[in-house]
Order: C-alpha cells, then sequence, then structure tokens
C-alpha cells in the first residue's frame, strides 16, 4: 500500500506576489511633481477611468488611462508678485514591461511621456508632463495609452494563449473597466480586491489612493503541448509527464531542469522512499485549475497529477513535487509544512544557477489560527480578506513550528520521524505526529503544541497524557527494581498511544495495586517453566499472557495444572526412557509408551495441561503394566497352545477310526 492510497492529498499554495501591490506601496509610484512643497493629496484632486483590453483582440494587452486633475492648492495661483509655482506633471503606476505609452491632453496636444523603473514589484512609473503649466482653480485632462506584450514577470505573464496581470489603479476617484473575450476558446478568471465589483467594473475611492482593483486571467485552456521525462529515485524510476500552454517551452524546459535536480534531493531530505505511482503529471492550468493556488497536487494510489499556474515561480515548483510524499499525513498543516520545510533544505543543494527568483520569505501572520484547526484546502478565487489571512497563516505557522522543531531537535529527528511515519499503515495526525516527536526526542513538547497546533481545550487532555507518561515510567522503574518483566506495560502503551488516557490510568491503578500478586505469580512461572525446560519442553504464553492480563484466577489454575503437567511428564519420561528387560518388551508389543509421551509433549505445548498429564500417565501406565501383560499374554499363547494339541489329538482319533470303520 502506498502513501497516496493512505491518504489522497490535496495540497494548494495560494499566489503571494500580489502582495507588492499594497497600497502604501503603488501610492510611492504616483508623485506630483511641483515648485511648492504642499502635499499634493491635499491640493488636488484626481479622478481617473482605466480601461484594460485583455486578449479582446490579437495583439499585445492595451490600457488607457484617462485622467482629469483640479488644482486646489492655492499655493499655485498665478496673480501676485514674485515667484510663480505651478503643477507640471504627474507619476502614474503603469504595470511592468509597459511598451509603447503615449499621451495627449483634452485638445490633442502629444505629451511627454517617460517610463521608469522601480526595484521589485509588478509596477513601473509613468511620468507624464504637461503641455501648460497647471494652476490653482485649474483643471487638466489628458489619455495615457500604453500596450503590454509578451511579458514574464513577478506576477505577470503574457503570451498569445495567456494573461494574467493585475488591475492597477489610482486617483481620488478611480473606476476600472477591464474588457476580455466571450466565450470559447478563452477562459476568464476576474477576481475584486481592493475596490467593488459590478460585472466587469470596478470603483475604488480615497484620500488620493493607489489600489489593485482587481486581478484578470485569461487563458485557452486546449492550446497546449505536451512532453515526457524520467527520473530516478531509490525506489523506482518516475515517469513525468509534462503539459504546458503554447509558446511556454522555455518555462517548461525550465522547469524540466529543475523538477528532475530537485526530486532526487527532496527524497534524501525525507528520508522516504518515494512509493507513489511510477506516472506522475505535471501541467501548466489557469487559476480556477488550481483553486486560486500557485499550485495544486493531488496525489492518489494510481495516478499523481500536479498543476502549476502559469506565474508559479521556481520555489512554487520545488514546493508542490514535495506534495509526491505528503500522502504520510493526516493534516494539513503536516503536508504543508513539510513542504515547505523540504523546499528550503533543497533549494541550497542545487545546482548553482538552476534555481531562480527568491526562496519563499513570508511577512509573519497574524491571523488568529491553531495548526490543528487548519482546514482542508477549498477554491479560494474571489476569497475574503479573513479567510486569506487565515490561509497564509496555516503556511506561516506550520513552516515556523517545523523550524523551530528542526532547530530545538536536529532535522536529522525529523526525517526519522517520517520514516517512522510512513511504515505505519495510516497517515500521521497532530496526536500521532507529537508522540513520534516525543518518543524520538525524550523531550516534553506539552507546551510547544499548544501554542502552534492544538486549541487550549487540548490542555486538560494533555495535562492527561503528561500524567499517564509519567505514572508508565514509574511504573516501569518499579518493575525493573522487582526484576519483573515490562511485558504488563504493553497494553498501556498501546492505550496512550490511541489517546485514551483514562483507560490507561486505569490499568496502571490496577497493575500497582496487584503488584505484589503478579510478582508472586511470576515467580511460580519461574520455577514452573526452569522445571518444564529441565523436562524438555517449551512452555506456552498461556500463563504469562494471564498474568499480563492481570487475569489472577485463570494464572492460578493454568500454574497449578501445568505443574501436575509437567511432573506427570517427567515421571513418566523417565520410565519411558529406563532400560527395559525381553520380558517388559515383549509386554509392550503393539503399545509404544514413546507416541503416549510425545503427545503429552504437544499437548502440553498447547497449552493443554490436563489432556498433557492424561498422556503422561498412560505412558507411564503402560511401562509399568508391562509385566503383567507378558505374563498374560504367555499364559494366552499356553492356552492356545493346549488347544492346539487337543485339536491335533481329536483329529488324530477321529483319522483312526475312520480307518477302521472303513476296514470293517
Amino acid at each position: 500500500m502506498t502513501p497516496q492510497e493512505r491518504y489522497p492529498n490535496k495540497s494548494m499554495r495560494r499566489v503571494p506576489r500580489l502582495l507588492p501591490l499594497a497600497p502604501a506601496v503603488l501610492a510611492a509610484l504616483w508623485l506630483l511633481a511641483t515648485g511648492p512643497p504642499a502635499a499634493a493629496d491635499e491640493a488636488l484632486r484626481i479622478t481617473s477611468t482605466i480601461t484594460y483590453d485583455v486578449k479582446t483582440a490579437s495583439g499585445p494587452v492595451r490600457v488607457a488611462w484617462d485622467v482629469t486633475i483640479a488644482n486646489h492648492d492655492p499655493a499655485t495661483s498665478p496673480s501676485g508678485s514674485g515667484t510663480l509655482s505651478y503643477y507640471y506633471t504627474v507619476n502614474l503606476p503603469v504595470i511592468r514591461g509597459a511598451a509603447n505609452a503615449s499621451a495627449t491632453d483634452e485638445n490633442g496636444v502629444p505629451l511627454e511621456v517617460g517610463i521608469e523603473d522601480v526595484e521589485g514589484g509588478v509596477a513601473q512609473r509613468a511620468a507624464v508632463g504637461f503641455a501648460d503649466p497647471l494652476y490653482y482653480q485649474e483643471t487638466y485632462a489628458f489619455r495615457l495609452l500604453y500596450e503590454l506584450p509578451n511579458v514574464r514577470s513577478e506576477g505577470i505573464l503574457i503570451t498569445p494563449t495567456y494573461a494574467y496581470l493585475p488591475l492597477i489603479t489610482a486617483g481620488d476617484e478611480s473606476t476600472v473597466i477591464v474588457n476580455t473575450p466571450a466565450g470559447a476558446p478563452w477562459e476568464v478568471t476576474l477576481e475584486s480586491a481592493e475596490c467593488p465589483q459590478n460585472g466587469n467594473t470596478f470603483t475604488c475611492a480615497g484620500p488620493g489612493g493607489a489600489y489593485v482593483a482587481a486581478t484578470v486571467e485569461v487563458t485557452q485552456p486546449a492550446a497546449t503541448a505536451s512532453t515526457s521525462f524520467s527520473v530516478e529515485l531509490q525506489g523506482k524510476t518516475v515517469q513525468i509527464e509534462q503539459t504546458h500552454l503554447a509558446g511556454e517551452e522555455a518555462a517548461a524546459a525550465h522547469q524540466r531542469e529543475l523538477i528532475a535536480a530537485a526530486l532526487p534531493l527532496i527524497e534524501a531530505s525525507y528520508g522516504v522512499t518515494y512509493d507513489g505511482p511510477e506516472t506522475v503529471s505535471i501541467s501548466q492550468g489557469g487559476r480556477q485549475a488550481v483553486l486560486g493556488y500557485e499550485g495544486l497536487a493531488t496525489c492518489a494510489a494510481d495516478e499523481c497529477e500536479v498543476v502549476l499556474s502559469p506565474v508559479a515561480d521556481d520555489y512554487t515548483v520545488v514546493h508542490e513535487i514535495t506534495h509526491l510524499w505528503s500522502g504520510i499525513y493526516g493534516r494539513r498543516w503536516l503536508a504543508e509544512g513539510f513542504a515547505d520545510l523540504i523546499a528550503h533544505q533543497v533549494i541550497p543543494q542545487l545546482p548553482a544557477g538552476l534555481f531562480q527568483g527568491p526562496i519563499m520569505d513570508r511577512p509573519p501572520a497574524n491571523a488568529a489560527l491553531q495548526l490543528d484547526d487548519w482546514g482542508s484546502p477549498e477554491n479560494i478565487v474571489g476569497a475574503g480578506e479573513e479567510e486569506l489571512a487565515i490561509i497564509e497563516a496555516g503556511y506561516d505557522y506550520s513552516l515556523r513550528f517545523l523550524q523551530l522543531l528542526a532547530a530545538n531537535h536536529g532535522a536529522d529527528t525529523l526525517r526519522k520521524v517520517n520514516q517512522a511515519i510512513a511504515a505505519d499503515p495510516s497517515p500521521a495526525d497532530s496526536r500521532r505526529f507529537m508522540d513520534l516527536m516525543e518518543g524520538a526526542t525524550g523531550a516534553d513538547l506539552d507546551e510547544e503544541f499548544l501554542i502552534w497546533v492544538f486549541p487550549d481545550s487540548y490542555r486538560p487532555i494533555l495535562a492527561t497524557r503528561r500524567n499517564a507518561i509519567n505514572r508508565l515510567d514509574e511504573l516501569k522503574s518499579r518493575l525493573a527494581a522487582e526484576g519483573l518483566p515490562e511485558a504488563p506495560l504493553d497494553n498501556i502503551r498501546s492505550r496512550i498511544g490511541a489517546w485514551q488516557f483514562d483507560e490507561a490510568l486505569a490499568a496502571i491503578d490496577t497493575i500497582e495495586a496487584n503488584i505484589d500478586t503478579y510478582a508472586e505469580l511470576h515467580a511460580e512461572l519461574n520455577t514452573i517453566e526452569r522445571d518444564a525446560s529441565a523436562a524438555g519442553l517449551a512452555m506456552p504464553t498461556d500463563i504469562s499472557d494471564a498474568l499480563n492480563r492481570f487475569d489472577f484466577n485463570a494464572a492460578r489454575n493454568l500454574i497449578e495444572s501445568s505443574r501436575l503437567a509437567v511432573e506427570s511428564y517427567r515421571a513418566a519420561r523417565s520410565k519411558v526412557e529406563a532400560p527395559r528387560s525381553l520380558w517388559e518388551r515383549f509386554g509392550l508389543l503393539g503399545n509404544d509408551p514413546d507416541d503416549a509421551l510425545a503427545d503429552a509433549k504437544a499437548a502440553f505445548e498447547r497449552g493443554q495441561f490436563t489432556p498433557s498429564a492424561e498422556l503422561s500417565a498412560d505412558a507411564a501406565d503402560a511401562i509399568d503394566g508391562a509385566s503383567a501383560t507378558a505374563f498374560r499374554r504367555l499364559l494366552g499363547a499356553a492356552a492356545l497352545m493346549a488347544l492346539l494339541a487337543a485339536l491335533i489329538a481329536a483329529a488324530f482319533v477321529y483319522t483312526r477310526w475312520r480307518e477302521r470303520r472303513l476296514a470293517a
């Protein structure tokens, strides 16, 4: 049975790359340049309408900004003497990769446009210069146009058959309109972010704010290409069937190289031989296919499928293929936490230059979540902030907790725990993982698991568990001090392993209350075992089993009957093995006491003590009665000979009488 049979695993990762689009970041991209130092968002009112045409026609994505700026800054009044101040340019956020930018004002006058790069994130800065100065109580309107040809950047991907991008806007009042293809062969996913949605329109408002109104994905799912390659692992050769979107050949080739290098390292880091299907499908799919995450891994007994968003980075690829081992876990936090932990261990071991992009380093989450309460993955397309915050917390907390355990107890300890989990036919839940971690380290991990994993309602449960474990250790020491075996503790260990602590404590109470009786009967059993061994008998486990169950009545009865059986067998054996006279051997003809003694031995070793004693007695009786049996046999033989002689005499007389009669 493979781990995937035991636990069909569905693991996902949320797209994390929209984080740089937060308003605080975007706000830095659009600033009005002016003479006076007055704050622009207090002095100016900006309204905008941004139209995104995404795959409505062949060619690039097209974006149009229609902007109106109203100047309410009295410091820029054209009257008076001295130096005049006015506004003469505006910076707007455009999507990274913007090309062919142009602008005209409301009078059709061409404006200067410069695209400036900004480190990190998905946006660049477009500086639009005005044709005329903008003074106090004046308005200025213009249109900015730009295109997005084939673009591959963090959080953005535009190819002939696919587009994924954020819809960025800015202004005190802003409207975003997104136009997408209607119907086949295209599929469209439109997800609202920071602005209310009405169909394909989003409205945003705030004091000079910048927003991610939504994200849009437009894809042709049928436009794909396929290839295959194999990877040698310890247990088997895995065939990878790779499907990618048309035009993504270079990205697919890079992923093949990454997957082939990472899989053996992942297997070694887990410490568990891959035992899943020999064929694994890895494909690219849109937001709906990955349920709103960057990747989705689903493994069962006979198939394993990994679906990657076309915008998935190298870290996501490594994370998702680690889920080929996640079937050994029965909790989401274990599957996701180990996928991240193993990815962090494997990536530095990859060939230099192969891994592209950063290793995932999430900002600390602050949502209230105990890891054991983290539910199964669901479709998060269009999910709200609360739901997304819980998901981010699940990923963050699970990785941080496992990193804490690795730091305190060693990565090799986690590897050994994974090996123990894989050896069990059932996937490990949080309880089993805690048991194995404490068993591997000898540490008390109650507080750590209460902080990270279990809800506060588990506090009394863990207290009872700790009491049962401590009392078991004390009882083990007492048995050792009195020279008694630990076998009676096996049932208690089983109860504790099943988290049946009340039953375990009751069993401990029973053993502690009857340990003297147990010791007495165990001493008797030891004596009988020595006697049986000296007699050539193997002691069955019936008595020790009854003792370990603390079934003392049964143990006493078995001890008594086994003692009688040993004595009977020993006595019979001494007689059977003693030298026999010819006379005794004559008496034993057709009645071999060795067979009866062998039957007695077999019955004893099956735990059938009374029948064994009876068979031993039969063997002894056969020896004891051999002389009498021989005498009876001799008398019988003499009587037979006399009868035979009489018959012969009678025959002779008859013959003579018949001869005389015939002669007459």
